[in-house]
């Protein structure tokens, strides 16, 4: 059962669930059977962890990680991991040519280089799009707070230059105040001088 019968429809995520559970419960068999050495099965729950850990709602990932997933299967129930296919430096046991190894390794051996190969590249492309993202959000942003900054200068200037003009112009109308009220004091008193003559 691959991924081209199942097509990328809404059960695909379930399906890849259900994929990742059988080689979990297939490697936990193996180890307790002794069928596997420690370094292979920590091997496999390795690359289960970052099968599970990729995301799933882009259709093309989702594919390349259900292919990849169907891979690591095969190669479990065919019994690939045990010559050593599961390394990625490792040469293959007991065979001393490429031509020796059977097809379907090589075959496997080879989808699996394949579909890491696009995991890694998309993973990269994946970072370059985020990085350029994130930068051009943040060189929007500093340009933002650049020019609220500018704002806030030029009002700030312009508060100070209204708080100067409203305190000159409430010093000039207290003199004014003053200086009416001195005129009216002077002019009752000029008024009281008249009086008392004329008294």
């Amino acid at each position: 059962m691959g991924i081209t019968n199942i097509g990328l429809s809404s059960n695909s995520t379930e399906y890849l669930r259900h994929v990742l559970a059988h080689i979990q419960n297939l490697c936990a068999k193996a180890a307790e059977e002794g069928a596997t050495d420690k370094h292979q099965q920590i091997r496999v729950v390795h690359w289960l962890r970052k099968l599970r850990s990729q995301p799933t709602s882009n259709c093309t990932w989702l594919k390349n990680v259900l292919e990849y997933a169907n891979v690591l299967l095969h190669m479990l129930l065919e019994g690939v991991s045990d010559r050593g296919a599961f390394y990625e430096n490792a040469a293959p046991r007991s065979v001393s040519s490429t031509s020796e190894i059977p097809e379907p390794i090589r075959g496997a051996v080879g989808v699996v280089e394949k579909v890491n190969k696009q995991i890694q590249t998309q993973e990269q492309d994946d970072q370059w799009e985020w990085q350029r993202v994130w930068k051009g959000a943040f060189d929007k942003i500093r340009q933002q707070l650049r020019v609220k900054t500018e704002e806030t200068e030029t009002l700030t200037i312009e508060n100070k230059e209204l708080l100067a003009l409203v305190a000159g112009y409430k010093k000039a109308l207290d003199e004014a105040e003053r200086s009416q009220r001195e005129l009216e004091a002077k002019h009752l008193a000029e008024i009281e001088n008249l009086r008392a003559v004329h008294s």
